[in-house]
């Protein structure tokens, strides 16, 4: 078995796919619902400077701006005047920010919403809200490796140790990666060095605990040592396969738990902005309605969830019994591509629950 696991490599992507050219990510500007400043601030009002002067020139209809004055004759004046006439049509052009709001989509993913009168002034500020990725991960701009020099293919990284992207890449281990062709052994080695490891515990600490009963026997260094060694493997080999099993039932990679836990830690923040540490009640009601509007982090906004644990489970470990506990069989998929979660859009972001299709909703 141990074997299997260390010669049965993850999958390499340089095997599959060929080199390229870089893409050109195409980056707009920010919208505003993607901004993580507070839009309700109030309205710009221009600050006096400290030695009392106006640094605004005076509007064309007052009669300040029509008294010439002395010092503006000149080609000096000319030039100035001329500079000004090209920042005032300049300026005319750009259109006000409660303009630019107004003609602004109301969702992030560009789909005008279905009440005329939702506009952004109904929305709480963004640094209150929970506010999910806005990146396309799936476009191939956003995949493209500069050192391997091609498109990674979908849940693919760089693993620094290798030196080359392994597709589906969980984390590196000894000798190599474990990854879309080898996770399901590496759960297999886990089980039985969990059995294997607790069996030597068990009945090494039940064999010296019956010996010290007998005075005439001394006890043995080395069982001893070797109790502490199968205890510490038993909790290492039991930890680390509890957490491959959770990772598996939601169909994440330990990479991309990550990227889950980094936007619970936000959310915990926003929550700490709004409600003070002992309000428990409020923070749930929040939460809550969170989940209403854009559903569960763990599940709904996994990109790569099936649906069902039984799905994400056997995706990985396979659909027969046996295949779950002995190092035979393969997962789905050739690691290439999968299936996505439909909450999400074609590019890859997750999208409101009123923009999922109605038998998710």
């Amino acid at each position: 078995m141990r074997a299997q696991v260390v010669f049965t490599g993850p999958g390499k992507a340089r095997d599959y796919i060929e080199k390229s050219r870089p893409l050109v990510v195409n980056n707009p500007l920010p919208r505003w619902w993607d901004s993580t400043s507070d839009i309700g601030a109030g309205p710009y009002v221009p600050a006096t400077p400290l030695n009392g002067s106006n640094i605004f020139p005076p509007s064309e209809g007052s009669q300040d701006s029509a008294r010439p004055s002395p010092r503006n004759s000149g080609p000096e004046s000319l030039r100035q005047d001329k500079r000004k006439s090209e920042v005032d049509r300049s300026t005319k052009a750009i259109p006000s920010a409660q303009v630019a709001h107004t003609r602004s989509p109301a969702n992030r993913n560009g789909i005008p919403p279905e009440n005329g009168n939702h506009t952004p002034r109904d929305l709480p500020p963004m640094m209150f809200t929970r506010r999910p990725s806005t990146t396309p991960v799936l476009l191939p701009e956003f995949r493209y490796c500069h050192k391997d020099e091609f498109v990674r293919p979908m849940r693919a990284h760089h693993c620094r140790a290798c030196g080359t992207c392994i597709l589906k890449y969980d984390h590196h281990w000894i000798g190599q990666c474990v990854g879309a062709h080898n996770h399901k052994f590496f759960v297999n080695f886990l089980q039985w060095a969990l059995l294997f490891c607790s069996w030597t515990f068990a009945t090494l600490l039940a064999a010296t605990v019956k010996s010290n009963s007998n005075p005439n026997r001394d006890i043995d260094p080395q069982q001893v040592v070797v109790i502490a060694v199968a205890g510490l493997f038993t909790l290492f080999s039991g930890v680390l396969l509890v957490t491959h099993i959770r990772l598996i039932l939601l169909n994440l990679s330990t990479l991309e738990s990550l990227g889950v836990a980094r936007m619970e830690e936000r959310e915990k923040a926003v929550l700490a902005r709004l409600h003070s540490c002992y309000e428990i009640r409020a923070k749930r009601g929040t939460r809550k309605l969170w989940d209403e509007e854009w559903g569960s982090i763990i599940t709904d906004g996994n990109l790569w969830s099936l649906g069902k644990y039984s799905q994400n489970w056997e995706a990985v470990m396979g659909h027969k019994l046996y295949e779950w506990f002995l190092p035979v069989g393969h997962s789905d998929g050739d690691g290439l591509t999968y299936p996505t979660n439909p909450r999400f859009d074609k590019e890859g972001r997750w999208r409101p629950r009123r923009e999922w299709p109605a038998e998710l909703r």
